[in-house]
């Protein structure tokens, strides 16, 4: 149960994160982002559905997180996604949730 919930929170954070980082760079004047706690609700309404299943379960398979904060992330910046000021930093931003940091390990060098 906890690796589960651990990996809920995980995403929440990311996605938040991520949201915040493409604002910043979009508006980067502006103090607050308007998408990250509408975007971290709608988040937490619908996990709830994937956590408890997984609880219930005995298998390892971790609960498909990852991709409904992908869902969620493109659906909150899809109109500022095709402008030329919005692309590249929804597109980078985005990386961090396709491929998060895994803390405790170090990058190697190249």
């Amino acid at each position: 149960m906890a690796d589960t919930r651990k990996a809920a929170e995980g995403t929440a954070a990311d996605l938040a994160k991520a949201l915040r980082t493409a604002w910043k760079h979009m508006a980067p004047g502006e103090k607050t982002c308007p998408w990250a706690d509408e975007a971290t609700a709608a988040y937490w309404d619908r996990a709830e559905s994937l956590f408890w299943p997984a609880i219930n379960r005995d298998d390892s398979e971790t609960p498909r997180f990852r991709s409904l904060a992908l869902e969620i992330y493109d659906a909150t910046t899809r109109s500022a996604a095709t402008t030329s000021q919005g692309l590249h930093p929804v597109a980078q931003a985005r990386t961090t949730l396709t491929h998060p940091r895994i803390s405790g390990r170090r990058a190697k060098a190249a």
